[in-house]
């Protein structure tokens, strides 16, 4: 399997295309120890592992992984539309129409729900790590920090994310859970009501935190937005995570329910994108038709360093 270096997507993210196909991947590039070039029997890095155990048009496909000149390659779904952060950037100072933050906010949720339903925390939900398809769908995305819960484990305790999205639990360092995700959401609705600014802000950490602390923000604009998206950011916004609803709860919300239904949106998170589906498929064959190394040149394909099956108990990691 093949990869050709295509337009720049950033530091650590590069378009590629295929060699057997015109589909085209992103290829990521995380911080990685160097290795020697041996096969890989399952993804050595965290983001790679819960990539590839995730199967939901609204999360971020994970293709394969490789190693390159001593880096490790994360090669994933191409997001062409960019991100929500770009997205509310060109509104300059806008808010999007209610519809649109209706269909992002269900369809990050979607993501969400199925990246908690595998007990797993994503830890750094925020507008920078939504990204969109071609068809302008949310892809839940970034999963480099996410953290796995054991069986007998429902809280984790390592601090991490993005300062503006943290949630009060974290800001007392008290230890949490998938909620959090839920209180980051919110702070993500809240942007796409007014244009890209946070619910809570300061020009220090530790004012931030305070504001955090206290729960008060500013309302939504008057008139703009209906009182139903109200109740679902002050919902996610609840300071006490044992009140704040999870991700099964705002999707069994009746104002969500019925706005997804005009928006003809299907509350299935585990809902797979048949497009990306194939591809996948026809990575499988052509992994399947190189098993072979080979060592020299002429344009010898050579076996892919991945092929991934998600493991049935991944292991948890920080």
């Amino acid at each position: 399997m093949r990869y050709e270096r295509s337009m720049p997507l950033g530091s650590t993210r590069r378009r590629a295309n295929r060699n057997f196909s015109e589909n085209r991947v992103a290829r990521g590039l995380p911080p990685f120890r160097r290795l020697t070039e041996t096969p890989l029997r399952r993804p050595p890095h965290p983001q790679a592992r819960v990539l590839a155990g995730m199967d939901s048009k609204y999360v971020i496909k994970y293709y394969d992984c490789f190693l390159e000149d001593g880096k490790l390659n994360i090669v994933m779904q191409y997001a062409p539309n960019g991100t929500l952060h770009s997205r509310l950037h060109a509104q300059r100072g806008k808010a999007l129409p209610e519809d649109k933050v209706w269909q992002f906010f269900i369809q990050a949720l979607l993501g969400l729900r199925h990246v908690h339903s595998k007990k797993i925390i994503h830890r750094d939900v925020k507008s920078l790590n939504l990204f969109f398809d071609q068809d302008d769908n949310v892809l839940v995305g970034d999963l480099g920090i996410a953290k796995v819960l054991s069986p007998n484990t429902m809280f984790a305790r390592t601090i991490v994310g993005t300062p503006y999205y943290l949630s009060p639990e974290l800001c007392e360092d008290k230890p949490y859970n998938e909620k959090s995700d839920v209180w980051a959401l919110g702070v993500v609705l809240y942007e796409m009501c007014t244009g890209g600014k946070h619910p809570f802000d300061a020009q220090n950490e530790g004012a931030l935190i305070r504001k955090i602390m206290k729960g008060v923000y500013a309302p939504l604009p008057g008139g703009k937005f209906s009182s139903q998206l109200s109740d679902v950011l002050r919902a996610c916004l609840t300071m006490d995570h044992r009140a704040r609803p999870d991700t099964a709860a705002l999707l069994r919300n009746a104002a969500l329910v019925s706005r997804a239904r005009s928006l003809g949106l299907e509350l299935d998170p585990d809902a797979k994108n048949v497009s990306v589906r194939s591809i996948a498929a026809v990575s499988a064959h052509d992994a399947a038709a190189s098993k072979r190394v080979h060592g020299g040149e002429g344009g010898a394909v050579r076996a892919p360093l991945a092929e991934v099956v998600p493991p049935a108990a991944p292991p948890s990691w920080e």
